[in-house]
């Protein structure tokens, strides 16, 4: 059933076939098709949750201007 729902993702993921052809390619209801959209859908939403939430943790960190910075001393950052 595993390989299945992969086999369908994998399916949707090309993007060359409708939702009604990879059922009758797979022979399934179209209902399953739409389920494992679904769980496509909800995987992606988790990694980017993921990787938000290294985002949050590692701009918690202040910004410190490094002095000898060729940048800073190029555009006078100041303070920023």
């Amino acid at each position: 059933m595993r390989n299945l729902t992969i086999a369908i993702q994998n399916d949707i993921r090309d993007g060359f076939l409708s939702f009604a052809e990879i059922a009758h390619k797979h022979e399934v209801p179209v209902s399953w098709v739409n389920e494992a959209w679904d769980m496509l859908c909800e995987q992606e939403m988790q990694a980017e949750t993921a990787d938000y939430d290294h985002l949050e943790r590692d701009s918690d960190e202040e910004y410190i201007p490094d002095p000898d910075s060729w940048y800073e001393d190029q555009y006078d950052l100041g303070d920023y």
